[in-house]
C-alpha cells in the first residue's frame, strides 16, 4: 500500500517521518511504514510516500520515475520499533526487523541505481541512528542495534562501489530522539542531511555529534 503525502520541505519531511505515524497493510504486515522521499533542488519535495511492502516500493518508484524522471536524491527512512533483548529474540522477529530496516533500503536503492549510473549523478541517503553506532545504548532494542549497524555498513559498501559512477551514498546517524531537544528539532536534523549531501566528504554524519 502506498500513500502520497504533500510535504513542501525536507525539514517537514523529517518531522513527518519521525512523527510516529504508521500505515499498516491490509494483512497487518509492516507495523512501521517506510518513509520514502524524492527530492529535487534544496530539499523541495516532489513526492513523499509511505510504503508497506517491497512490491509497493518498487511500484511507487516506477510511478515516480515515469512521472518525473530519475530522482536527484532518494531518502530512505525505516525503523521497526519493537524492542527485545538479544537473548530473547526469535528468528521470526529478527527476520521481520531485518526486512524493514535493511532489505527495504536495498530494494529502494536498486530502484534508482541503474538510472543514476546512466546519468552519472545522484545521491541515496539512509537514516541510521545511535543504536547503529553504539549498540549498547539500550539493550532492549537489540534488533534495531544490529540492523542499523548493518545499514551503516551497507551504506559504506555502496558508497565505495558507486562513487566512481557519480553516485553518493550516505547515512545520517540521528543520535537521539527527534524533537526531544532543540538540536534535534526537525529543522536542525534536516540541516544534517543537507550537510552530508552537499559536502560528501564522508559517507556518514552523526548528529548531534557526541
Amino acid at each position: 500500500m502506498t500513500q502520497s503525502i504533500d510535504i513542501p520541505s525536507f525539514s517537514q519531511f523529517v518531522k513527518w517521518m519521525k512523527s510516529g505515524e504508521s500505515i499498516t497493510a491490509p494483512d497487518g504486515s509492516c507495523p512501521v511504514g517506510t518513509a520514502l522521499g524524492i527530492f529535487r533542488g534544496r530539499w523541495k519535495a516532489d513526492v513523499i510516500y509511505r510504503i508497506c511492502a517491497a512490491t509497493s516500493l518498487t511500484e511507487a518508484m516506477e510511478r515516480i520515475t515515469s512521472r518525473m524522471g530519475v530522482p536527484d536524491v532518494l531518502v530512505y527512512n525505516a525503523a521497526f520499533m519493537t524492542g527485545g533483548k538479544a537473548s530473547e529474540l526469535t528468528p521470526e522477529e529478527m527476520i521481520a526487523h531485518f526486512k524493514t530496516d535493511v532489505v527495504g533500503a536495498q530494494v529502494a536503492a536498486k530502484c534508482v541505481i541503474p538510472a543514476m549510473k546512466a546519468r552519472k549523478s545522484g545521491a541515496i541517503l539512509f537514516t541510521g541512528g545511535l543504536f547503529g553506532v553504539h549498540p549498547y545504548a539500550n539493550a532492549d532494542f537489540a534488533c534495531m542495534s544490529m540492523d542499523k549497524a548493518a545499514l551503516r555498513t551497507h551504506a559504506l559498501m555502496l558508497n565505495n562501489e558507486l562513487k566512481n559512477a557519480g553516485i553518493f551514498v550516505g547515512i545520517v546517524n540521528i543520535m537521539g530522539v527527534v524533537g526531544s531537544e532543540e538540536r534535534l528539532l526537525p529543522d536542525n536534523v534536516a540541516e544534517a542531511y543537507w550537510k552530508l549531501y552537499s559536502q560528501q566528504t564522508n559517507f556518514e554524519i552523526c548528529y548531534p555529534s557526541v
